[in-house]
C-alpha cells in the first residue's frame, strides 16, 4: 500500500484526537465565522516583529523532550 497525503493526514488527525485535540472547520474559526479565534485578519505588530532565535550554540542535537506537549 502506498502512503498518500490523505492517509498520512488521517493518521495524524487520529493521533491528535487520541491526545484530546479536536478538529474544526477552518472557515468556522475565521473572524467572521461562528466560532472566531481572533478578531480580524490583521497580523498584530507584536507578532510581526518577533523573530525566531537562531540555534543554541551549546546544544549539539535538538531536544525532543516535550515537543508534543499541549
Amino acid at each position: 500500500m502506498a502512503f498518500t497525503e490523505s492517509i498520512i493526514e488521517q493518521a495524524a488527525l487520529d493521533w491528535l484526537a487520541s491526545l484530546g485535540y479536536a478538529c474544526a472547520f477552518g472557515p468556522d474559526l475565521a473572524f467572521d465565522g461562528p466560532a472566531p479565534e481572533r478578531p480580524d485578519y490583521h497580523l498584530r505588530s507584536s507578532r510581526a516583529t518577533t523573530t525566531t532565535p537562531g540555534p543554541t550554540p551549546t546544544r549539539t542535537r535538538p531536544s525532543t523532550t516535550g515537543c508534543w506537549s499541549r
